[in-house]
């Protein structure tokens, strides 16, 4: 169609990711990582007229325990923070023009219990 060969709005050619983890003791690790996405179309720019939204990397980090004592197998808590540094960025657009910042600083607290 008239749009063959353009760049799909919204998808990046590419992200990646690295992270890791580092065990403090055998219940409880701390982990962490770096993700990157390149640039990209706006959405609804099907036509590939218009300004890209820029790349944007963004760190996490966190830790992670599930004690092993006291009866609580299966127990997990868990403590996230997504972009670490409050990057601003931005993770939507339209028309070009109008762009929606991404989320900033994140915390997010986890129980999960598998029985």
């Amino acid at each position: 169609g008239e749009f063959d060969g353009n760049d799909v709005p919204m998808v990046a050619k590419s992200v990646v990711t690295a992270s890791g983890r580092v065990w403090l003791w055998d219940d409880c690790f701390v982990f962490g990582g770096y993700r990157f996405r390149t640039d990209c179309r706006s959405t609804s720019d099907f036509a590939n007229e218009y300004e890209k939204i820029p790349s944007f990397g963004l760190f996490h980090v966190g830790v992670q325990y599930s004690p092993t004592c006291f009866g609580l197998d299966g127990l997990t808590l868990a403590f996230t923070v997504d972009n670490l540094f409050d990057k601003n960025y931005c993770d939507y657009s339209t028309y070009g023009t109008a762009y929606w910042p991404g989320a900033g600083r994140s915390y997010m607290f986890t129980i999960r219990y598998e029985f």
